[in-house]
């Protein structure tokens, strides 16, 4: 054996030569087919021989030309974090015309680059990065069939995906495209680009439109479409339940409306007119109002319609609040005072109130006091039915006097 465990040992008979005696040929021969031995097993510089076994090296292996072919094998197994220990080091990257194989874990250790047209790379904010080019996707997941799975559109920061989307479960929570702009869940249909409304039960409105500023409503069960009352409505108007079973409707709301305030300085009557449909009280105020005073004149309220004012069918009463208590009665108008002389001043209001819409029923009420003349108190009641539904009101005289002083005014609802 010419090599034994790297050192060359020439391993004959008759070696080694002794001076003076004779050398036989054979043994020169055997000596002449150790050193062939030995050299037919080196590994030449040149490239010509071939290696039959694996070779180890005690401090590394370094190419100066064209790198390596072929397989290498290292016992060196020293971590690294840096890239500059391991088992196999170059400065020049490493070239492989077949798979690259480990049995281990592949750790790269810095960025990817734009340029990079397929590579992976490491940063500690972004952790693992893929890096590719393509004409379809810049980076694709196959399966073990060689099927997309998922790819990210090149030059985009879409993802798309081949098949559905399991959330949680193999199973159980399918997110899927049913087709062009439909999603589903599990088979149920949640969204469908211009197609059919959500309904209720899913979450949806159940409906494609909505009338434009109007309530909505719920629909006419739990789960039927949602709707919207029938109008917006006008101003002032309040929306008011209709009951189980009708959709609500704006009405005139409770709130009053001022009307505008009359002097009372002239004229036998003053109306006020255009009192809207659906009126339901009405408050007249007086603020020191007199006449030019016949005496005992009666100042009284008469209500009227579309058709003008109505002067007969009131069923009123005045009462006196004095020494000694008075009553007055009168079928012309509600009476506000039980005589009224010059030197009177009036003050106090009188309410109208419908009590009954079918038959334009009103009842009045109300309370003033007169002083400047004799102080008394003036209690007010009656009834009166209309023929049409009231739209106007007048304060006014039992005769001949006009007003000289004071003024009047209306709150409605």
């Amino acid at each position: 054996m010419a090599f034994s465990s790297g050192t060359f040992t020439i391993d004959t008979s008759g070696t080694p030569y002794v001076t003076g005696t004779t050398i036989s040929s054979s043994v020169v021969n055997n000596v002449n087919t150790e050193i062939a031995t030995g050299l037919t097993t080196c590994l030449l510089k040149d490239g010509t021989q071939t290696a039959t076994a694996s070779i180890p090296f005690g401090s590394g292996m370094t190419s100066t030309t064209g790198g390596f072919t072929g397989v290498i094998t290292s016992t060196d197994t020293t971590a690294s974090t840096s890239g500059s220990t391991g088992a196999i080091k170059t400065t020049g990257g490493i070239g492989a015309v077949k798979d690259i194989v480990t049995d281990a874990t592949f750790q790269p250790l810095g960025d990817t680059t734009a340029g990079d047209k397929a590579a992976a790379g490491y940063t500690a904010t972004l952790g693992l990065i893929l890096t590719g080019q393509g004409s379809t996707y810049d980076v694709t997941l196959v399966n073990d069939a060689d099927g997309t799975v998922a790819g990210v559109p090149t030059g985009t920061t879409n993802l798309f995906l081949a098949g559905n989307l399991e959330l949680g479960h193999a199973t159980d929570t399918t997110l899927a495209r049913d087709s062009a702009g439909v999603i589903s869940v599990e088979g149920n249909v949640i969204y469908a680009a211009g197609g059919t409304d959500v309904v209720a039960a899913d979450g949806g409105t159940g409906r494609s439109s909505h009338t434009a500023y109007a309530v909505i409503c719920g629909g006419t069960t739990t789960t039927a479409a949602q709707q919207s009352i029938a109008s917006v409505g006008t101003a002032n108007q309040v929306l008011t339940s209709n009951g189980a079973g009708a959709l609500p409707t704006f009405q005139s709301g409770t709130s009053l409306t001022q009307g505008t305030v009359q002097a009372s300085t002239s004229g036998a009557a003053i109306d006020f007119t255009g009192i809207p449909s659906g009126t339901i009280q009405i408050t007249i105020g007086l603020a020191a109002v007199s006449s030019n005073g016949s005496p005992n004149v009666e100042i009284n309220v008469q209500l009227g319609d579309a058709g003008g004012f109505e002067t007969t069918g009131y069923d009123a009463t005045v009462g006196v609040i004095q020494a000694t208590p008075t009553t007055t009665t009168d079928a012309n108008g509600f009476l506000l005072t039980e005589g009224h002389d010059a030197a009177d001043a009036l003050n106090g209001s009188i309410t109208l109130t419908l009590i009954d819409a079918t038959t334009f029923t009103w009842i009045a009420s109300g309370a003033l006091n007169r002083t400047a003349g004799t102080d008394q108190v003036y209690v007010v009641a009656g009834l009166k039915s209309l023929s049409a539904e009231l739209t106007q009101v007048r304060i006014t005289f039992d005769g001949t006097d006009v007003f000289d002083g004071g003024k009047i005014n209306i709150q409605y609802h």
